[in-house]
This record gives structure tokens, sequence and C-alpha cells, in this order.
């Protein structure tokens, strides 16, 4: 009976336990759709400090790849990349046979000490400092040219500093056959294939003129005389020459640097190439302007920021610190370039990354002053270059003293999407964007951030550190693939500039 009364009770309670569980499984579920979805390993992504654009004694530099690699780990930066000169070499020959009569400087260089070395002290350095990543890279020069006589003393080199840094390529034949200014192995041109058109008709006529033979008589000083080759000395002479218009066509670079620019060829021929082998190219200090007298010649690179306009599928820029004003700077060119990605005007966005260009103590600046920050999961060569060509870091100036810091900056859409640096995602209601910013050594400072979409500020926040905000976008455009991206300043030279984040709204 006990058992039956306690079975009838229950059953009188059923509906209402029911309803509860319902209630309960209702709430859980709620709570677990509104919990943010985190892609794999995201949790674990930090922001770690990098170094790109140093030069060791390989080229330019002061310090050897490993003391390199000692003075960055005492700085306690775990990530450092090595971009010595890939060629140093400038030349100017007399016409018409210039790459004869010609005068040549140049100065050490990886491919003047030999790539292989040069790949071995990086490893070597890697073994030495194993909680160091080193990354081999090169600087490179495509293209050159000369305005100007030799013989009127007033020949000026051009372009030699318009530069790339190229970073990824792990095999020997890659740096070898980079199509770079003074590299004779690479290519073909048609100016290359009508030399040597003219050589060997020069040749053929020349050895034509030696073999022919005809007898010709004739008196001189009573005496009589027969001539059986009577076009030798004429046929040695062309075929002296043509020897010579072929072994000058054989050194002949394709970018002939004597008859001024060849537009942009050049620069996309070498991002063509690193492309194909899977390597990053990024335009080095696109704002600096190098002016210097070498004896009697001038050396004159005048600011390229339209060149990323362009150009098209290289990797990415150097903003800090030679490339803000133009370029990183709020509707600078690196927001047409983003707004043309966004538009399906190119295959793929454009990334920015900090370069020092260090080479010696004497330049006055520490070897960490500008750096590339990644958001990494882990510290190791692939993933530092994937992040790299990813946009997964920002760029940042700091002093010897202390630093700005971005602790976040992320964007979270209904259902909690969270995007992070570099990616896209899409929405069909506004997005909320969400940064922190602080100081490494603690103290409350005044910090400007723009908040940039598509090239435009929609919102400036100007506050003391730390500052952490969230932002809620409710003007963003319907079917437009749109861009979030920080510029964050306070007293100079302190500045982040980050890659973007990209939303489509449907």
């Amino acid at each position: 009976m006990r058992g039956q009364l306690m079975r009838k009770g229950s059953d009188k309670s059923d509906p209402y336990k029911r309803y509860i569980k319902k209630i309960l499984g209702l709430t859980l579920i709620i709570l677990l759709l509104s919990a943010p979805v985190i892609a794999k390993g995201q949790e674990e992504l930090r922001y770690i400090p990098g170094i790109i654009h140093l030069h060791s004694k390989i080229s330019t530099g002061a310090y050897s790849i490993k003391e390199l690699a000692q003075i960055t780990q005492a700085k306690g930066i775990p990530i450092m990349v090595i971009t010595d000169h890939l060629l140093l070499r400038a030349e100017y020959g007399l016409s018409p046979f210039r790459r004869i009569i010609r005068k040549r400087v140049e100065k050490n260089s990886i491919l003047r000490s030999g790539v292989k070395d040069y790949l071995s002290e990086i490893k070597e350095a890697s073994k030495l400092y194993p909680s160091l990543t080193i990354i081999p890279g090169a600087e490179v020069t495509p293209f050159y040219f000369w305005s100007g006589d030799f013989l009127k003393n007033n020949l000026t080199l051009h372009n030699f500093h318009k530069q790339f840094l190229v970073l990824g390529l792990e095999k020997e034949k890659d740096y070898l056959k980079m199509p770079v200014a003074g590299n004779q192995c690479f290519s073909f041109s048609r100016e290359k294939f009508l030399r040597l058109l003219a050589s060997l008709i020069l040749i053929l006529l020349g050895l034509g003129m030696i073999k022919r033979k005809r007898k010709n008589k004739f008196w001189f000083r009573s005496r009589f005389f027969i001539s059986s080759y009577p076009y030798r000395k004429s046929g040695i002479v062309l075929l002296i020459l043509g020897l010579l218009f072929l072994f000058d066509s054989l050194l002949l670079s394709p970018d002939d640097p004597y008859h001024g620019e060849k537009n942009m060829q050049p620069y996309q021929n070498l991002i063509n190439y690193v492309k194909e082998r899977n390597g990053l190219s990024f335009w080095s200090a696109p704002e600096a302007k190098t002016e210097e007298k070498i004896r009697s010649i001038i050396s004159s690179t005048l600011p390229y920021p339209e060149a990323l306009l362009e150009t098209k599928d290289y990797t990415g820029f150097a903003s800090l610190y030679e490339g803000y004003r133009k370029v990183g700077g709020q509707e600078g060119i690196w927001d047409t370039v983003l707004t043309e990605y966004c538009r399906g005007e190119r295959a793929k966005p454009v990334w920015t990354i900090g370069e020092i260009d260090y080479h010696s103590p004497r330049e006055k600046k520490e070897i960490d002053e500008v750096q590339t920050v990644f958001l990494l999961s882990g510290i190791d060569k692939n993933s530092v270059i994937a992040a790299l060509g990813e946009g997964r870091c920002y760029a940042l100036r700091r002093t010897k003293e202390y630093q700005l810091m971005l602790n976040n900056f992320t964007l979270s859409l209904p259902r909690g999407k969270i995007g992070k640096i570099g990616d896209t995602l899409i929405t069909e209601t506004r997005p909320r964007i969400n940064f922190s910013v602080s100081f490494s050594d603690g103290k409350r400072r005044k910090v400007n951030v723009k908040l940039i979409r598509s090239g435009k500020i929609i919102r400036e926040f100007i506050g003391l550190t730390p500052m952490e905000r969230r932002f809620y976008d409710y003007s963003l455009p319907e079917g437009e693939k749109s861009y979030y991206r920080l510029d964050i300043e306070t007293e100079y030279p302190h500045k982040i500039l980050t890659n973007p984040i990209f939303v489509k709204r449907k």
C-alpha cells in the first residue's frame, strides 16, 4: 500500500517536474548558445613580440647572426627575422659593350657570401638559442636605373633602395634564381634575344668572309700577286665584333638599367616569383627618401607609396616606422588597397608589419624599438610564417623604458562568434568591437584610440590607460564587406597599428 501511495503521489507531481525540467533545459540551451564560440586553440592565443629586418655581418650589419640572437634573447624577444641583403651590386657600362667595359661596385651580401653558408649560420644560431625562433629572409632590390652621363660626370643611380623583404624561403636555389637587379641567371628578354641574334649574324658573316676564296691577280712594284682570301681581314673583324656582342649579350640583365624606369614590371616579377614558391613579400619603407653620394655618383630613391597600388599579390608592407603618413594613416593608400580587396578587385588583403632595419648600435636606435607583435598559440617557424601570411599581427613602436600594450582587439557577433585580427566574419546584425589598451609599466597615461571602418574613423576614444571599451556599430552597411582596424597613439614615438578584422553583413 505504501509503495502504491508513493507511486500515486509521484504521478501527481510528474507534470510539475517535467515543467521544471523543461525550463532548466531551455535555460541551459540559451546559456550554451550565448557562450563565445571560440575557434580551436583560440583560448591559448597570446600576443608574442618579434623583430623583423635585421642585418648581420653577412651583408651590412655589425654583428654576426649568433650575436644578434644573443642580443634579441637578452631583450626578452622570442622571434627574430634576419633579412640580410640578397645582392648589393651596382654597375655601369659604356655602350655598346656595357658588360665588358664597365665599373662595378659590390658590397657583402647573401649571394656573395654564399646562400648555403647564410642558411647554415641561421640553423646554428637556432640550435645555440633553442628558445628563440629565427626566420630567414632577404632584403632585395628588384630594379635600378641610371640617368646622366659617365663622361660628363653627372651619373645618378635611381631606385636602388626601392626594396622588398622576402620571407619564408628555405631552399638555396630559390635565393640563387631570385629576379633581382644584378642577378644574371633568372630570365630572358626581347632585347637580349635581338642582341644574341645580331651577334650570331655577325659571327656567321665573319666566318663566311674568312672562308670565302677568290683569286685576285694584281701587280705591285713590278711583281705579280694572287690573293685567294681577299675578305679574310674583314671577316676576322666581323667575327671579333660578333663574339664581343655575344659575350656582352649573354651577360646582359633582362631589366636594362640604361633606358629609364620599367614601370612596375620588375617588382611584379619578384612578387610572382616569391608567391609561386609559397614565400612572403613585403614592401619595405615605402615612404623613406634616400639621397647619398658615392664619390662622383649620386644614389637617389624617392618615396614610393604609390607602388602598393600599382602591384598585386604581395603579402604586405612595413608601416612603422617609414610607412605611416601616406600609406598606413587614415584614408591612406593602405585603406584604398583594403577597400579594393573588399570590392573583389584584389584576390587577397594586404597586411602591415613593423620593421626596425637594424645594422649596428651606431644608428642610435634600440634593436626592439619597432616590433611586430604576433597572435600565436605556439612559437615555431611555421606558426610565425602563417601569422604573417594571414595578418595575425600588429605593428608597434616603443621606447626603451616602456611600451603600449594591446591586450585585446576582437569582434563579437550574436551567438558568441568572435573574430580576431586577420579573420573574416559574416553577420546579419550589428557587431560589437572590443579592445583593451594599457602600458607595460602599469602607469596611467593619456591614449588616443581611433576605430577605423573601411578607411573612415567611426569613433575616437580618448582617455587614460588602462582603457577597455565595447562599441556597437549600428551603421554597418548591408550587403558589403567591410573591415575594422585600430590606430592607437600616445606620446611620440609610441604607436600601434593593427591589421584589420573583416566582416560582411548580409
